[in-house]
């Protein structure tokens, strides 16, 4: 996930995407970024795809997936569940998460059960009716698989999920 800014680093991946190409070891090359202030305006051409990170409670800008799609790029999304949080009960957490992020979650539990939808099903949906080209998802089971199926081709029709926004830097895992 490290930036590429210097000229010498980007001549240098564009020389090594180029090669990999061509010997046949890849077809497409791309960058794993945090945000999309990331990558650098230099690279984009060289790239085919991107990899950023979104969720129910980051909410990234309908608009800036759009800017990145006017470049012709594979847009993949990944951590969606927020490091398995947002589909989790608080008591299933075993990793250190601010109060402010724990009290957002037992706020958005509560909404989903009034709106009677799985947390789980809340934060497929939201990615679901994002442009994203392509859904990155870690699983522990294979019946996660068969989970992230069933959700994904739930239809469930959700007013104003803007209300799940975690408005908070702390919604990045890199700050805890």
């Amino acid at each position: 996930h490290d930036i590429l800014e210097k000229k010498n680093e980007i001549e240098l991946f564009k020389e090594i995407s180029e090669i990999l190409k061509e010997e046949g070891f890849t077809k497409q090359m791309g960058l794993s970024i945090y945000d999309t202030n990331d990558i650098n305006s230099n690279i984009i051409e060289s790239i085919d795809r991107i990899q950023i990170p979104d969720n129910l409670y980051l909410q990234r800008p309908y608009e800036e997936i759009l800017f990145f799609k006017k470049f012709s790029l594979c847009i993949d999304v990944r951590s969606i569940f927020l490091q398995g949080i947002i589909p989790n009960e608080i008591i299933n957490f075993k990793k250190t998460i601010p109060n402010l992020v724990i009290n957002h979650q037992k706020k958005v539990i509560l909404e989903s059960k009034k709106r009677g939808i799985k947390m789980y099903d809340l934060a497929v949906n939201y990615i679901k009716n994002m442009p994203y080209s392509n859904i990155v998802i870690g699983v522990d089971k294979s019946i996660q698989i068969k989970e992230f199926f069933n959700s994904i081709n739930k239809n469930i029709n959700i007013d104003n999920l803007k209300s799940f926004k975690l408005d908070s830097p702390l919604v990045d895992p890199r700050k805890w």
